[in-house]
């Protein structure tokens, strides 16, 4: 059942990336579906355009999600993974950034991935670890952020909204 939910979430965001390429041009454009997985699965999904604003949630009520997501892109297989977490209810963006976070990528391309633009970085030795303090923006908001680093690992100790 999943498998043919995932599916046809797939298929309808191909189907809709000149859509979605085209609100671009007027305003964000979000995705508003709805995903009804009892007896035969059924998806909706439609676009709707926002000047400026962006919204991200869902509602899981009864075993059915209702949701709505900004497709900051067009390309549908990054979208259909943000989706697909939306819908799973596993946290994106700068809300997936708490301390304790460990990541093992490079750090600044890290945060872009995540649609930050980072300002400033800093880093200070602390014995045997490294201290990272970042200033990054992320849709008209600032945030500083503080990682550890040991060796290849970077840990958030502190994400705050500035």
């Amino acid at each position: 059942m999943e498998s043919r939910i995932r599916r046809t979430l797939a298929k309808l965001l191909a189907e809709l990336q000149d859509e979605i390429e085209e609100g671009m041009e007027y305003g964000v454009p979000h995705l508003v579906g709805e995903v009804h997985p009892s007896g035969e699965p059924q998806v909706f999904l439609s676009v709707a355009l926002f000047d400026g604003k962006k919204y991200s949630f869902a509602i899981r009520e009864g075993g059915e999600v209702l949701f709505m997501h900004p497709a900051e892109e067009s390309n549908p297989r990054r979208l259909f993974f943000e989706v697909w977490r939306l819908i799973e209810g596993k946290p994106n963006g700068e809300k997936s950034l708490k301390p304790g976070l460990k990541i093992r990528a490079p750090l600044e391309a890290f945060l872009q991935r995540k649609g930050f633009s980072v300002l400033w970085m800093n880093v200070r030795s602390a014995g045997e670890t490294e201290q990272v303090e970042v200033w990054a923006t992320k849709e008209g908001r600032r945030f500083s952020l503080i990682f550890q680093r040991k060796g290849a690992e970077y840990l958030l100790t502190d994400a705050t909204e500035i």
